[in-house]
């Protein structure tokens, strides 16, 4: 509980400059999150990132966990990505390129602000 709270307070603070997103972004990260509860996910999940970027080509779901991660989890949170990823695709019938990846929640920030705020 202590490390949630942790979490969630140094979310805020890093993210506090950080625009927030879209309406698109959010419902896709709803509808994400609603899928995913039909998949037993690995403990070390913390929930997913939805990023539409390159004038609205590009939509990158990225699987966050609290701490660093093993090749098991990744590849567990890949495989359902994938087909995350291709429901997403159908349901919103947007011409997006779909990306996925997986990613510690420190390391996603910082290449937020980096590579995806400048792309949106």
């Amino acid at each position: 509980m202590i490390l949630q709270e942790n979490i969630r307070r140094i979310l805020k603070e890093e993210t506090e400059d950080i625009p927030k997103r879209t309406p698109l972004e959010k419902s896709i990260t709803d509808f994400v999150n609603m899928l995913l509860k039909d998949y037993e996910l690995p403990e070390n999940f913390y929930g997913v990132a939805v990023d539409i970027i390159d004038d609205n080509e590009t939509c990158e779901i990225t699987a966050l966990f609290k701490k660093p991660f093993t090749m098991v989890e990744s590849d567990t949170l890949h495989k359902i990505l994938k087909n995350i990823r291709k429901e997403v695709h159908t349901y919103f019938g947007l011409q997006f390129d779909m990306k996925g990846g997986c990613s510690h929640i420190d390391s996603y920030n910082n290449f937020y602000k980096r590579y995806y705020l400048p792309r949106k």
